[in-house]
């Protein structure tokens, strides 16, 4: 065999040799390959999930930071909501008040020009209807205020339905005297009624003078006070029960007394509403349920 020969043999052989280590280097490397990729694969899913991680919490935060901002601007919308229907309930009762104490005082004062039965029951309807009225606001303002502010108003309420209460009675009594017409026949019914009347009235003022010091004045009262009740129902003008009405509001009487203590109570009693109303809205006075 020539050298030739020989060295084409010996290359093939080394050829040989170099096919089985080829693979084997190959082999090599794509396991390491394979390796790599799945540490980078590993690594980019870590990756990808704390940066979702950072996402879903970056978004928590932000819902919370919104829905705490809603809930703030919640609450003082409703606070305001609130604070405006009391004020709205409070000046409503307020002026409820007012107009109940000036339909009773306009009741009391026409009844005493003689403004005639229509006109009286126009009046007593009109004083009715703003009792009514003041009361319900004093109902509103209990459900829409504070414990202490319904308590307030309820003691206005008390103050003003006593004032108006008189009002209203004397105005009765009022006009059932101006049924009685003044007239120059002495032997006149109504005019015999009239006189009896004055003269209850002038025994009544000598008693209250010396209430407990002569019995005598206690017996000439009695006996005006009969006569001013026979001469009433002579007339024929008024049942029973007026005549004692317009023959126990002569003189002296206990309701004069608590009028004018009601009068001075109900000017009280407002500014104090007045002043915790007030203080309420403006969140100075204490809290209450």
């Amino acid at each position: 065999m020539d050298l030739q020969g020989l060295g084409a043999i010996a290359a093939a052989g080394v050829a040989a040799v170099g096919v089985p280590a080829a693979l084997l280097v190959g082999r090599w490397q794509m396991k390491a390959a394979v390796r790599t990729a799945e540490e980078t694969g590993r690594a980019g899913i870590a990756q990808a999930e704390a940066t979702a991680r950072a996402g879903i919490q970056q978004a928590e935060a932000t819902y919370k930071a919104a829905l705490d901002a809603v809930r703030a601007e919640a609450s003082a919308a409703q606070t305001q909501w609130r604070r405006e229907a009391r004020r709205e309930a409070y000046a409503t009762f307020v002026l409820a008040v007012h107009q109940f104490v000036t339909a009773s005082e306009r009741l009391f004062a026409e009844s005493r020009g003689a403004p005639g039965e229509e006109r009286m029951a126009e009046l007593r309807a009109a004083s009715s209807e703003a009792e009514q009225a003041m009361l319900t606001a004093a109902v509103i303002v209990e459900l829409e205020g504070p414990s202490r502010i319904g308590v307030a108003a309820r003691k206005v309420c008390v103050e003003a339905e006593l004032k108006g209460r008189w009002e209203r009675h004397r105005a009765m009594v009022q006009q059932l005297y101006l049924r009685l017409e003044e007239v120059d026949d002495p032997m006149d019914p109504q005019r015999v009624a009239l006189d009896a009347l004055s003269d209850l009235q002038a025994a009544t003022a000598r008693l209250d003078v010396h209430p407990h010091r002569d019995e005598g004045l206690r017996i000439e009262e009695d006996q005006a006070r009969n006569a001013a009740h026979r001469a009433l129902i002579a007339t024929g003008l008024y049942e029973l029960a007026d005549v004692f009405t317009l023959v126990g509001y002569i003189g002296p009487h206990p309701d004069d007394e608590l009028y004018d203590r009601s009068c001075g109570q109900l000017q009280e009693e407002r500014y104090d509403f007045m002043t915790a109303a007030r203080d309420e809205l403006e969140g100075t006075g204490p809290s209450s349920a």
